[in-house]
């Protein structure tokens, strides 16, 4: 069996095309919701239920986290492997916090909800 060198081509890619990964970041993570939705909605789930919130939660921190970072990071020539692996730790970051702290997440939309609802 032979080593492949083709994982070389699709780093180099990444690295040429720095705005394919701005434009994922500021676009694509939204629109990666909509499929979540669906398959939510295949799955029978209750849309207001805990998997739809968490999710929701998920995509909207990722998605501002990114968009201020790779920001912040675009001001300069920054190369598009450190924009994919800057996009990739938070994603990875913050699936893991979500996924540790999904009770205490869920008991706090609660509470906020209870609190709206109580003072309407």
């Amino acid at each position: 069996m032979e080593f492949s060198f083709e994982s070389y081509e699709f780093i180099k890619s990444i690295n040429e095309n720095a705005n394919n990964i701005r434009l994922l970041a500021y676009i694509g993570v939204p629109l990666i919701y909509i499929p979540y939705r669906l398959v939510l909605k295949l799955l029978k789930q209750d849309m207001n239920g805990k998997i739809n919130l968490l999710g929701l939660f998920y995509f909207i921190i990722i998605w501002i986290m990114s968009g201020v970072t790779l920001g912040i990071l675009c001001q300069d020539e920054t190369s598009g492997l450190k924009l994919f692996l800057v996009l990739v730790s938070i994603i990875s970051v913050n699936l893991v916090f979500v996924l540790t702290n999904h009770f205490r997440l869920y008991k706090l939309y609660q509470s906020t909800l209870k609190e709206i609802i109580d003072q309407q």
